[in-house]
């Protein structure tokens, strides 16, 4: 177990030098640091981040899908300015990701995921995006 934490604070080093993010290195203060690699070593914040990515991209496809239907169905009408017609679509989309963004915030928030909690805050939302990053840099490590 000592090994393996070591190796996450290791790599959580170099991920952080990588990154070279202010906001990001401020808000993984030291005891942040430990309570992430903690949550990682125990093992199953990897899984739920893994599982939330896909269901992510799962949504995104079907979403996309949706979108390229609704296009045609214009096209088929004689409507091939669609911009107009699209505008109520892709905020509808912009609402189901929104949506979907905090679902994944609850989930780790509840896997009691350092930093994660609902926001709509566009910098803590980088962060919390960051974090998962890392999280995914490890799936095949842990």
């Amino acid at each position: 177990m000592d090994a393996k934490r070591e190796l996450v604070r290791t790599r959580l080093k170099l991920f952080l030098a990588k990154k070279k993010d202010s906001e990001l290195n401020a808000a993984l203060t030291s005891s942040i640091q430990q309570d992430l690699i903690e949550r990682l070593v125990e093992g199953t914040t990897c899984a739920i981040v893994s599982s939330l990515r896909d269901l992510q991209k799962f949504k995104e496809n079907e979403l996309l899908e949706e979108r390229e239907k609704k296009l045609t169905e214009l096209r088929s009408q004689g409507i091939f300015d669609t911009n107009e017609a699209m505008k109520e679509f892709d905020l509808n989309v912009l609402k189901e990701l929104d949506e979907l963004i905090t679902e994944q915030q609850n989930s780790l928030a509840c896997a009691h995921v350092p930093l994660f909690y609902t926001t709509s805050d566009p910098k803590q939302i980088k962060i919390q995006m960051a974090i998962m990053e890392f999280i995914e840099s490890l799936a095949n490590l842990l």
